[in-house]
């Protein structure tokens, strides 16, 4: 994956995984998302929520292969509790929501765009 870890000078898209007991499950997603080569910076945000198994340490394993790679803690269990922790994270980023027993086979290939935002006024 080359281009996380570069100065970030293009918008940065987040991968959000919410992880719960997924030792045995989340390395098939971390080894495709370490093969992607989508030509704009990238990261993954791993939200471990309350596993009471070893998915922390086997995400952490894959540091050196997705040196983008954060791992967030969600103490409300539940798969909304968690996106919400990794888009708290990634406040300024488009969001790309995984599950840990996905595969991706290629994110997009282009950069999304990126307009202004804005809030939506009260009618």
């Amino acid at each position: 994956m080359s281009d996380q870890g570069a100065p970030r000078t293009e918008p940065v898209v987040s991968v959000i995984i919410p992880a719960l007991n997924a030792s045995t499950l989340i390395s098939e997603q971390l080894t495709a998302l370490g093969a992607q080569d989508a030509g704009f910076q990238w990261e993954v945000f791993v939200v471990d929520n309350v596993s009471t198994d070893d998915t922390r340490a086997v995400v952490e394993s894959f540091r050196d292969r997705l040196p983008a790679l954060s791992v967030l803690e969600c103490k409300r269990r539940g798969t909304s509790a968690a996106h919400n922790v990794g888009a708290e994270a990634a406040k300024d980023s488009d969001l790309l929501f995984c599950d840990a027993d996905d595969r991706v086979d290629g994110l997009v290939t282009t950069p999304p765009h990126r307009g202004p935002r804005r809030k939506a006024s009260p009618q």
